[in-house]
Order: C-alpha cells, then sequence, then structure tokens
C-alpha cells in the first residue's frame, strides 16, 4: 500500500530537538514495507523550512539524507496543479496551502489514501463522489 510522506514528518525526523522527532522517527521506520513517497514540492518545502530555521547546511543534510532513502519523490504534473486548484476552490473555508493542495490532488491520482503527517488539513479533506472518503492518517 502507498503512504504520502508530508513535510513535517520529514522536517521533525530530521531535527532531532523537535517535539515530534520521536514520532516522526518511528513513523517512518514503519514504513519500511510500504511504498513511500513524497512530491517534490514537499520535498522543497522541507528544504526551505530548514534553511530558514537552521541554515543552508542542515537543508543541504535533509536534502542528500533522502536522497539516500527508499523514498520515492513524485513529481507534481500539469494536470495535478489543475485539480489541486479545483481543491482549493471547493475548499476556500480551509485555505488549504499550495503544497497541501498538490499532495491531494497527487494522492487521488495515484490511488493513495494513507498519509504520514501532523497536518490536521490532511484529516479534513475529503475526496471521491460526495466528498465523502477520508484519508487514513499516520501520526
Amino acid at each position: 500500500m502507498t503512504v504520502l510522506v508530508d513535510t513535517n514528518v520529514l522536517v521533525a525526523a530530521a531535527l532531532r530537538r523537535d517535539a515530534s522527532h520521536s514520532r516522526a522517527v518511528s513513523i517512518l521506520s514503519g514504513l519500511a514495507d510500504t511504498r513511500a513517497f513524497t512530491t517534490d514540492l514537499v520535498l522543497m518545502e522541507g528544504w526551505m523550512v530548514l534553511r530558514r530555521h537552521d541554515g543552508w547546511h542542515q537543508a543541504m543534510r535533509f536534502w542528500c539524507a533522502l536522497r539516500g532513502t527508499a523514498l520515492a519523490i513524485e513529481s507534481v504534473l500539469p494536470d495535478d496543479l489543475a485539480r489541486a486548484e479545483a481543491i482549493a476552490d471547493t475548499w476556500a473555508d480551509q485555505e488549504f496551502d499550495l503544497v497541501d493542495c498538490t499532495s491531494f490532488a497527487m494522492m487521488e491520482r495515484l490511488g493513495c489514501r494513507r498519509a504520514a503527517t501532523f497536518d490536521k488539513d490532511f484529516a479534513v479533506f475529503r475526496y471521491g463522489p460526495d466528498r465523502r472518503h477520508a484519508f487514513e492518517i499516520l501520526s
């Protein structure tokens, strides 16, 4: 089964002083037998968060460390961006950010129903006919 790994789990795993570090490491180690992936936008968001808070060297360590794992990095496609815009319009009252909307769109496209995240937006979003289905959250 596939699992999308969100920015906050990756950043928490990279930062030992993060309050969610142990939880993030545990989540990631539990994904060893799954097809875990993240998106190119999640990767960039994580890099920028680490750069802003801990500097360029920490951000580069994060990037290089991810390249050495089995975590697949999927690219956002033009159709994902179009779907993400539709999600943002439909859920305007929630003010989901661009990275979340593209993640939701990619999860729909790839048939992924599980997300490793600490972000409550993934629990709010609904997909499918009549928006009745929720993602399974690993947190």
